[in-house]
């Protein structure tokens, strides 16, 4: 059955708060690294601002609660400490996260919480009084964070997630970290009502007050995934997971129904951002469209971008849309 959707949290409207305020979480993995001759699995603790989309990515040694104890205490030296924290339930978990589930459920959930009692951090998970987890199925009730982690996870396995893809834990961070500066670079809304303009506004404005994701340091060939050189490895897999993410992110923005019924057509000084797989990892390409182009049916199917260094023609499947000119 079906019921009214439900006003947004308090904790997503929240005005004056510094980011990870209010926090929600969630692991993935496993993935496997190196250890002398032999390899160790590592998982990815995942941290999601309610308020400012930004995200940090901590990674954990095991499943013991004792070690998410630890990410969690340096999330919180990085970031600051987080009033409320959202998470699964642990239920949610399917298929080879089975193990995730079954460590979670092991946890002793009143000595985590009370070790944050001590520091000021409230838990939030269900259906326990003071632990609240989002109810089981209910992935819809915590969509804040879940889209993001579910692109995040998929993501990460598909380029670092095969048993056989082993990498250093250092290499691993690095992949972490560099994700992480990905996924806060990416435009949240325009910065002005400036139609030239162009600069959006990002997590990392939030947490840098700036754009923060540097440019990469070099250029990287898929063949050097087998370097010697870890930090290498490292680039080349940020920039396999700039390229696959990208694919899982831009879809957001254009619903895939069937195109069985017309949609408003894209006018002048509409902000878009243009599909381009060739940028370099972190750089958004926006624009403003100068000019449309109609087609014999009377809907614009190309249009005239102009962005901060050149006037571009593309295919309305290569624009999303971001803001609608007033």
């Amino acid at each position: 059955m079906k019921q009214m959707m439900g006003d947004l949290p308090i904790a997503r409207l929240t005005p004056y708060e510094p980011p990870f305020t209010y926090t929600g979480l969630d692991f993935f993995g496993p993935f496997y690294v190196k250890r002398g001759r032999g390899t160790e699995k590592v998982y990815g603790c995942i941290f999601v601002c309610f308020t400012t989309r930004a995200i940090h990515i901590e990674d954990v040694g095991s499943l013991e609660a004792d070690d998410f104890i630890q990410a969690l205490r340096r999330f919180i030296c990085t970031r600051g400490a987080a009033k409320e924290i959202w998470s699964d339930n642990g239920t949610n978990f399917v298929g080879g996260e089975k193990e995730i589930r079954l460590a979670i459920q092991g946890w002793n959930q009143k000595a985590i919480i009370e070790a944050l009692h001590e520091r000021g951090v409230e838990w939030h998970s269900q259906p326990l009084k003071k632990w609240h987890f989002q109810p089981p199925t209910a992935s819809h009730m915590s969509g804040v964070w879940e889209r993001l982690i579910r692109s995040v996870r998929k993501t990460m396995k598909a380029i670092i997630g095969h048993p056989h893809a082993f990498v250093k834990r250092e290499t691993l961070r690095t992949v972490f970290a560099e994700a992480a500066g990905i996924l806060n670079s990416r435009p949240l809304c325009p910065s002005s009502e400036d139609p030239n303009d162009c600069e959006p506004i990002t997590p990392s404005h939030f947490l840098q007050q700036r754009q923060g994701l540097a440019v990469p340091p070099g250029l990287f060939q898929d063949t050097e995934i087998h370097s010697r050189k870890q930090w290498r490895r490292g680039q080349v897999l940020a920039n396999h997971f700039w390229a696959r993410w990208i694919r899982e992110y831009l879809p957001i923005f254009q619903e895939r129904k069937k195109w069985m019924t017309k949609k408003p057509n894209l006018r002048v000084n509409d902000l878009v951002l243009l599909v381009d797989t060739t940028q370099p990892r972190g750089h958004w390409h926006l624009g403003r469209v100068t000019k449309v182009f109609f087609g014999a049916d009377g809907l614009v199917r190309t249009a005239k971008v102009k962005t901060k260094i050149s006037t571009l023609v593309r295919p309305i499947s290569k624009l999303c849309l971001l803001e609608e000119a007033l």
